[in-house]
């Protein structure tokens, strides 16, 4: 027997009129080479996801799910888990139907009101570089080793004004650490069960490596895909 390599993908419900649903991935290496991962193996890595969005881990001013805004479906088991083996996959090919679905509900209602349903946060992970430089020959190494999330649509009190003149628009410091703190924890988590561990998978490479650094970008992102549709215009004579 060998490693298996599997792929966990939390699907968050939402009233976008583009796109209905919010997913970000997670990937995990069965590391014990005399057995293969068990059904409750594969549930606990299941368990450690939805985790990451409904338990405020120690430090945490509230659990990730709060920073989610209200356009996130909170009713039971909208939220849903699924595990997909990609072993002999990494390349992206296809890897056949998921092994299993984890339907789960987001704990905390929204903390406040929405920001636009394309903005969100990068929250960053990465494995050791090595000797990998940032840039290549037309190439850049290093992204091969970093694997991120687009984490919202989220609530108003997550972005603030800088003290720059004029200021920027970015994360609060409660918000940046709690989604660090959040990534350590499921890191912690999920090295806590037997024969797990987090890793980041470049398709790129057809590789996984163990995640040692995590990173909260400070500046909000957008996610195109994720925005409501626009509206027909309509036009006022002058």
């Amino acid at each position: 027997m060998a490693v298996e390599q599997w792929h966990f993908r939390c699907v968050l419900l939402t009233n976008s009129d583009r796109s209905s649903k919010v997913t970000n991935g997670f990937t995990g290496e069965w590391t014990n080479v005399s057995a293969p991962p068990g059904p409750s193996d594969i549930s606990d890595f299941a368990t450690a996801v939805q985790d990451f969005y409904n338990v405020a881990a120690t430090g945490m001013t509230q659990t990730m799910s709060k920073w989610l805004g209200p356009q996130i479906d909170r009713s039971a088991d909208a939220a849903t888990v699924t595990a997909t083996n990609i072993t002999g996959h990494l390349d992206g090919s296809p890897a056949g139907s998921p092994y299993a679905e984890y339907p789960f509900t987001l704990t905390d209602a929204a903390g406040g009101g929405g920001l636009p349903d394309q903005v969100c946060s990068v929250l960053s992970f990465r494995s050791n570089y090595g000797t990998d430089p940032e840039f290549g020959s037309h190439t850049r190494p290093r992204a091969d080793d970093r694997n991120r999330i687009y984490f919202g649509p989220l609530i108003t009190s997550a972005i603030h004004s800088d003290a720059e003149t004029p200021p920027n628009i970015v994360f609060t410091g409660n918000f940046l650490s709690d989604g660090e703190i959040a990534m350590a924890a499921f890191n912690a988590q999920v090295n806590g069960l037997t024969d797990w561990q987090w890793v980041r998978w470049s398709r790129k490479n057809a590789a996984v490596a163990q995640i040692v650094d995590v990173a909260s970008d400070i500046v909000p992102d957008t996610q195109r895909r994720r925005a409501t549709k626009r509206s027909n215009l309509v036009w006022s004579p002058l």
